[in-house]
């Protein structure tokens, strides 16, 4: 699943991050890979083509993913990757 898929983005924890910390082991980790607003000039490009062809698709900000792993119970978030597509790293407390 990804978050482009889950219908309403408020609900992006609840139905995304909070499973995978919950399979998760302290210490484990969660990679998501996505076109992260204001870090890749693709970004804004591709949230244009995910509202004309998806009910809520968008893209987001490193901010937005920092709070929602935070939210779920991750820590130490952390971005890697080029100026095209971003992997977005965090580890379970």
């Amino acid at each position: 699943m990804t978050v482009q898929d889950v219908p309403d983005v408020c609900r992006v924890v609840e139905t995304t991050i909070h499973p995978v910390h919950q399979s998760l082991m302290p210490g484990g980790r969660i990679a998501i890979l996505d076109f992260v607003r204001g870090m890749s000039p693709i970004a804004e490009l591709f949230g244009v083509n995910m509202l004309v062809n998806t009910k809520n698709g968008s893209t987001w900000t490193l901010e937005q993913y920092t709070e929602w792993l935070e939210e779920a119970g991750f820590g130490a978030v952390r971005v890697r990757g080029n100026e095209n597509r971003q992997v977005i790293l965090a580890e379970k407390r």
